[in-house]
């Protein structure tokens, strides 16, 4: 009898663990395609608006003004660069999860 109390109480535990970390998954999902998002969009209008501030305030000097408070602009059009990338990445990868999750509803996908 103590056998079969300890076995129903591990799977009790693998299937509470389980619940929580599919919870945890799906959080960290969400987190990724709402979060994600904005955190990248955030960054990409602040950069555009930071540049625009210097154009105006400076006229045709704002880039090496710039430079001088806060480094190197092309490096900063790079991670913009990134930043775009990474939001076409999330919406195509998000695009395909919901097309495959369609497939299943007996849509046939093309190409």
């Amino acid at each position: 009898m103590g056998d079969d109390a300890f076995q129903k109480y591990w799977r009790f535990r693998l299937f509470e663990d389980s619940i929580g970390l599919g919870i945890g998954l799906l959080i960290a999902i969400i987190g990724l395609y709402i979060g994600g998002p904005i955190v990248l969009g955030w960054y990409i209008w602040d950069q555009v608006r930071l540049e625009k501030s210097f154009y105006d305030r400076y006229g045709q000097s704002w880039q090496e003004e710039y430079q001088k408070y806060y480094g190197s602009l092309s490096q900063a059009h790079l991670k913009i660069a990134i930043c775009v990338m990474a939001l076409v990445s999330i919406m195509a990868i998000g695009l395909w999860f919901y097309r495959q999750a369609r497939a299943g509803k007996g849509r046939r996908l093309r190409g």
